[in-house]
């Protein structure tokens, strides 16, 4: 029997390496860079392995401060293995997602069981916003590969490989049992600290001291206390002090010194401090406490990007939760629950507060409500008839009209931005198909109706990303300034005005100037024929009067999924002039 069960995990963990693989390799190398930060990224790390440089991280020639490095030396290393390309740049992420599957996979077995663990994993691979991390050249597919790393080594060292937890009645209990092994937690969190900084590890240690502070009200309080002493005492400071004093604090620090302390301190020697000034106040405190680059949004922003970033599976999420509330107050095996509760809530509530927000930033949320799902329709699954038939159904329909809408906004899209692209509308097509089969087979084969969900889910989200998002890219505002550059054999030499667009950067493997005032930009191009200016239909009207006789416009080019255009200039003496549109 033992055997079986551990050739099914086998077969289990095999079939989600598959469709992960599937999802997160396929055309992952086909599509543009997507501006602005992947082409940022990518472009950072080939500037530091062309110098050598293994420090300090440069975007365009210019110190970067945005993001720690260990995410630049893993591009660094990919370049070198695979040469330099969108492939390169976005094939760790792709790596990290793989294993982020697998560990939500083992989290909710040894929490619950094989099945839910199996189902958690294919919803988390299957989910939008984590596979937009995990196709991507950004750090967030390591971040969320660390903190769930650093939960799955909570959950292994405390519930055990057999996810049992009888007898337990002690604080102790509830904890993992060797120093260790809570070394091991905070040596992975502190590799995400260089990978994304603070938040890394701040975030995982509040869910976990949130943790630990409920747990021990629980076991602590005498059966006889009324429930409103026991949870009272959650407000006061001392028993929030207890709770993270037992996660042996000496022991994070410890390990943040001794693996991401020295990368900081080199930087900011070697910046004479400016990296970490800009990093710490501008790219976290700032961005924080105030919204920065037109990313702001309500306290209740996270609400409807969890939604989104769940989506196909946030359909159910609603129930789980709902399950998740009955459990924790009813169940007397709460403790999974509570732990879920806490990983979830502590980053959905985290950037709740946050000055600056992006359906990003709770990603890392994403596998605790997997794991919830997964336990809901798994319920589902076992006793069809206790889930609530009118919700169920108003579920699985509503990703048909998802389809629907989907299928009726390209065409939409494709006439204002792409066009020709109609074809892109089938992304669609699967979720309309898993709930045609879902609501046929919901109630009386739920087995049937759960595999029509699974493949549906695997096609869509397959199509979205290796075929529609690989044909859209192709449609980025780089390609007018490269088609310039490419009309002439002569060396041009670019700048932009007004206009940030950083795959240009990447994609023309040349220091491009960016100028913000127009006599500026207008001295730039007088200063040599070979000058070429990007710029929008707003900068060229600031700049038309201030022009050169001689330049004129070379390409032109609508913005992706903007209004106005991007448009080149450049001088008749120098670049063959194409008053037409540069092609596609």
């Amino acid at each position: 029997m033992e055997d079986s069960s551990r050739m099914s995990t086998v077969r289990q963990q095999l079939l989600l390496l598959l469709a992960a693989t599937l999802i997160f390799f396929t055309n992952l190398g086909k599509g543009q860079l997507w501006d602005d930060d992947e082409p940022k990224n990518a472009q950072c790390a080939r500037e530091m392995l062309n110098r050598g440089d293994w420090i300090v991280p440069t975007f365009n020639g210019e110190l970067r401060c945005d993001k720690p490095a260990l995410t630049y030396w893993l591009m660094m290393s990919a370049y070198q293995a695979f040469g330099d390309g969108e492939f390169a740049a976005r094939f760790w992420s792709a790596v990290a997602a793989v294993g982020t599957t697998l560990l939500t996979y083992h989290v909710g077995r040894m929490l619950f069981d094989a099945r839910i663990g199996f189902w958690s994993g294919w919803m988390m691979a299957t989910s939008l916003m984590f596979v937009v991390a995990g196709r991507a050249a950004t750090p967030d597919s390591l971040l969320i590969f660390f903190t769930t790393l650093a939960m799955f080594l909570f959950v292994r060292l405390t519930w055990g490989a057999n996810g049992t937890m009888a007898g337990a009645d002690r604080l102790s209990d509830y904890l993992p049992r060797s120093w260790p092994g809570m070394a091991m937690i905070y040596i992975v969190l502190a590799l995400g600290v260089l990978t994304k900084g603070p938040v890394a590890v701040v975030v995982p240690v509040w869910s976990l001291v949130s943790y630990v502070a409920f747990v021990r009200q629980i076991v602590k309080a005498p059966t006889a206390m009324s429930a409103a002493r026991r949870w009272a005492g959650l407000f006061s400071p001392i028993s929030w002090l207890v709770a993270g004093w037992r996660l042996r604090p000496l022991t994070a620090v410890l390990s943040l010194t001794v693996i991401a302390l020295p990368w900081y301190a080199v930087v900011g020697w070697k910046t004479d401090g400016e990296w970490l000034i800009r990093f710490f106040g501008q790219h976290n405190f700032g961005r924080y406490l105030q919204p920065m680059e037109g990313h702001r949004g309500p306290f209740l922003y996270y609400l409807p990007a969890v939604l989104f970033g769940f989506f196909p599976w946030s359909t159910f999420l609603p129930q789980a939760v709902a399950r998740a509330v009955r459990e924790l107050r009813q169940s007397a095996s709460w403790a999974p629950w509570l732990f879920l509760t806490c990983w979830a809530g502590a980053w959905i509530g985290f950037f709740s507060f946050s000055g600056t927000k992006l359906p990003s930033y709770t990603t890392p949320a994403l596998p605790a409500l997997a794991v919830m799902t997964a336990v809901w329709l798994t319920g589902w699954l076992q006793q069809p008839r206790s889930v609530h038939r009118w919700f169920l159904r108003q579920s699985i329909a509503s990703l048909g009209l998802a389809g629907l809408a989907i299928m009726a906004a390209i065409p939409v899209i494709d006439h204002y931005f792409l066009r020709g692209e109609a074809i892109l509308c089938i992304v669609g097509v699967p979720l309309v198909l898993m709930s045609i089969a879902g609501l046929a087979w919901s109630v009386h084969r739920p087995s049937l109706a759960a595999g029509a969900l699974a493949a549906g889910s695997l096609a869509f989200i397959v199509l979205t990303f290796s075929f529609a998002a690989v044909r859209s890219s192709r449609y980025q505002n780089s390609n007018a300034l490269i088609a310039a550059l490419h009309q002439s054999d002569l060396a041009l030499q670019p700048a932009t005005f007004e206009l940030c667009v950083p795959s240009q950067v990447y994609y023309s493997g040349l220091k491009v100037p960016q100028y913000g005032r127009a006599e500026d930009a207008a001295t730039y191009l007088e200063s040599s024929p070979r000058a070429v200016l990007v710029t929008d239909t707003r900068g060229y009207e600031k700049l038309q009067a201030r022009l050169p006789a001689d330049v004129t416009i070379v390409a032109r080019q609508q913005r992706f999924l903007r209004r106005r255009e991007i448009i080149v200039l450049g001088h008749r003496s120098t670049v063959a002039t194409r008053p037409a549109r540069s092609p596609r």
